[in-house]
């Protein structure tokens, strides 16, 4: 076969190729899409700010009740570059909950959290590693473990009511976070560093609060006043329970059993990923925070 019958050959079936993948292509697009669903409206907004006006003004309550009074349970919004899709009501809001993780990527939307808990975790990492990490968190709060939790949280409880006097005005929501911090301390550290750290902890968690702002969600590294808190208050905690740590280590080296050896931290210390990987101080660091963190704010705002 002579080199211009074999050019002809390539350039026939190359064109045969082309035109089936075209045939192959308006097929699919010809075929009934009954059961494809059209996307969830979309609010119009402003041009190139999006909602992000109405969401200042209103607030994020009254901006959602408008939307879903208007577009119905499922709807999306703009705010910059962001769109986020709102899913209001048990009806629709169990496809969240109950989506797998290739359906329902946290991944994009929570990068904010990033700065607060810290790098190699959380959401800082892929899945998989994020996946062993809350299982380690989950090994540390099974059924066992909880049990011996209890008496130090009731502990915690009864010390701090019995400064209450018989009569008084509280802010109830600033006093059950305070008592939920001393429980989660507590739990999570030991009576030795509870006694001794509490003071500058709590401090530092209400700064890492007070850097989780509306504005954080978009741009979670502006440089503003409580972002800068944020990130100094991350540093010292860093330092922190970074020596707390190694101190857990050492004396576990040396036996010297404090009666802190059943607690959190030691079960992150002791945690391994399936490969046979321990976790490393930064790590446990900043599982201790994000735990401390999410914890107290969770619990304290459920109990309010």
């Amino acid at each position: 076969m002579d080199s211009a019958t074999t050019i002809w050959l390539v350039a026939f079936f190359a064109v045969t190729f082309y035109i089936a993948s075209m045939v192959a292509k308006i097929t699919r697009r010809q075929q009934p899409t009954a059961r494809r669903r059209p996307p969830p409206p979309v609010s119009p907004g402003v041009p190139l700010l999006g909602d992000v006006p109405a969401l200042l003004i209103k607030g994020p309550s009254a901006l959602i009740r408008d939307h879903y009074t208007r577009l119905g349970s499922v709807f999306t919004v703009r705010l910059f570059h962001l769109k986020l899709t709102f899913l209001v009501g048990p009806d629709v809001s169990r496809h969240f909950y109950q989506g797998l993780d290739s359906e329902m990527s946290q991944d994009e939307v929570s990068q904010f959290t990033i700065p607060t808990f810290g790098p190699g975790i959380a959401f800082d990492v892929d899945y998989a590693t994020r996946h062993e990490q809350f299982r380690f968190f989950g090994d540390a709060m099974k059924p066992a473990k909880l049990r011996t939790y209890v008496s130090l949280m009731v502990g915690e409880v009864e010390s701090h009511f019995a400064r209450w006097g018989e009569s008084g005005t509280v802010d109830l929501k600033q006093e059950l976070e305070h008592l939920v911090t001393l429980i989660t301390s507590r739990c999570l550290f030991g009576v030795a560093v509870r006694e001794k750290m509490f003071g500058e902890v709590g401090t530092l968690l209400r700064q890492l609060n007070d850097g989780m702002r509306l504005v954080t969600i978009l741009f979670p590294h502006l440089p503003i006043p409580a972002h800068r808190r944020r990130d100094a208050a991350r540093a010292r905690l860093g330092e922190i329970f970074t020596e707390i740590v190694r101190s857990r280590k050492m004396s576990r080296r040396n036996d010297d059993d404090d009666g802190n050896q059943q607690d959190m931290l030691q079960c992150l210390i002791d945690s391994r990923y399936k490969d046979g990987r321990g976790t490393t101080e930064a790590e446990v660091v900043g599982m201790l925070v994000a735990a401390l963190f999410a914890g107290q704010h969770n619990s304290s705002s459920a109990g309010t």
